[in-house]
C-alpha cells in the first residue's frame, strides 16, 4: 500500500505546479469568499439569503474538501521521499526518483569528460593497450565499454549484466555484449560457455560490487572474480570521495532531467569498510587509489 501511495505521489510531483496550483486558487478563494461574508454578517449586520447561504455553504464544504486534498498531497510526497532516501529498491523504480540512473550519469560524465580523465590515471598502472580480454560483469547499457574497445581495438571487451537492458549497445568488433542474463556470482560459468577461462581486466562501475557490498555477499563476489581474472590481472571501479548523506537525501528529491552532481556514493564508498577486512581480499589483492575528484578510481590487482 505504501508503494503505491508513493508511486501517486511520485507522479505528482512531476506535476506539482499544476496541482498546487490548482489546490492552491480553490484555498483562497474558498477563504477569501469566507472572510468577506464574515465581515459582512458581523461588521454589517448583513442579512444573507437562503441562496446566498447555500452557496457560502458549498465553498465552505469545498474548503474542507480542499484541506483534505491537501492533506493527502503533503502525504503522497512524504511516503515518496521516505522510499527514495531508505528504500533503494523504490529510488530506481518507475516512479523513483533514480530512474534512468544511467543515462544521467552517463550524460553528467559525458559533460565532464569522466572517461577520458579515468583512462588517462589508469595508464599510471595499467597498460590498457596491452590488455587481451576484460570484462564488464553490469555492463547495463555498455557505453562505457563500447567507448573504451572503440579506444583499444586489441582488447576483446566482454559486457553482460544480471538484467539486460533493452536500450544496450550491441556487439560489434571487439566490444561483445551477452544476449543471455547473467550473474556476477556465476562469472566463470558464462565465461565458459563462450570459450574463454580468464581474462585480464574486470571492470566493474556502479555494479557487482556496488550492489553486493555486504560482508558475505562481498567475499563470493571476490572469490567468484578471483576464479577467472589472471595473474596480476585487475578489477576496477569508482572511487570518488563520499558524498555527504543530507546531499544525496537533497539531489535524490530533486526532479530534473539532467544531474549536476553525482547522488550516490561510490563503489569504494559502499564496500571500503567490509572489503579492507575481508580475509580473500587481504590475502589475493593489493589496492591503488588512483586520481582525483570524481575521476579518482580503485584499483585491485591480484597478487
Amino acid at each position: 500500500m505504501l508503494y503505491k501511495l508513493s508511486e501517486w505521489g511520485q507522479v505528482l510531483k512531476k506535476r506539482q505546479r499544476l496541482v498546487l496550483s490548482i489546490l492552491g486558487t480553490l484555498l483562497l478563494f474558498s477563504f477569501i469568499y469566507n472572510l468577506v461574508i464574515f465581515v459582512l454578517v458581523t461588521r454589517f449586520n448583513y442579512n444573507i439569503s437562503d441562496s446566498h447561504r447555500n452557496f457560502f455553504n458549498l465553498v465552505s464544504i469545498a474548503a474542507y474538501i480542499d484541506c483534505g486534498l491537501l492533506a493527502l498531497y503533503v502525504i503522497l510526497r512524504t511516503s515518496g521521499n521516505y522510499l527514495n532516501d531508505y528504500v533503494p529498491k523504490f529510488s530506481y523504480s518507475k516512479y523513483g526518483n533514480l530512474e534512468n540512473w544511467y543515462d544521467k550519469t552517463f550524460a553528467y560524465n559525458q559533460r565532464k569528460l569522466w572517461l577520458n580523465n579515468v583512462i588517462h590515471n589508469l595508464k599510471d598502472v595499467i597498460q590498457l593497450a596491452n590488455i587481451k580480454v576484460a570484462l564488464s560483469p553490469s555492463g547495463n547499457q555498455g557505453k562505457y565499454e563500447y567507448n573504451i574497445a572503440r579506444e583499444f581495438s586489441k582488447t576483446r571487451f566482454i559486457v553482460t549484466d544480471i538484467s539486460i537492458q533493452p536500450d544496450h549497445i550491441p556487439s560489434s568488433e571487439n566490444y561483445e555484449y551477452l544476449s543471455a542474463i547473467n550473474n556476477a556470482m556465476h562469472v566463470k560459468t558464462y565465461l565458459t560457455n563462450i570459450g574463454i577461462s580468464k581474462v585480464e581486466l574486470i571492470w566493474d562501475i556502479k555494479g557487482a560490487f556496488w550492489h553486493n557490498h555486504r560482508s558475505w555477499k562481498l567475499n563470493k563476489l571476490l572469490k567468484s572474480y578471483l576464479s577467472i581474472l589472471e595473474d596480476n590481472g585487475f578489477i576496477v571501479f569508482d572511487a570518488y570521495d563520499e558524498i555527504e548523506k543530507d546531499k544525496i537525501k537533497i539531489n535524490k528529491r530533486r526532479n530534473v532531467s539532467e544531474w549536476d552532481s553525482y547522488i550516490e556514493d561510490s563503489t569504494y564508498t559502499k564496500i571500503k569498510k567490509n572489503l579492507h577486512r575481508n580475509k580473500t581480499f587481504k590475502e589475493n589483492f593489493n589496492i591503488s587509489i588512483i586520481g582525483e575528484g570524481e575521476a579518482k578510481m580503485a584499483v585491485l590487482k591480484k597478487i
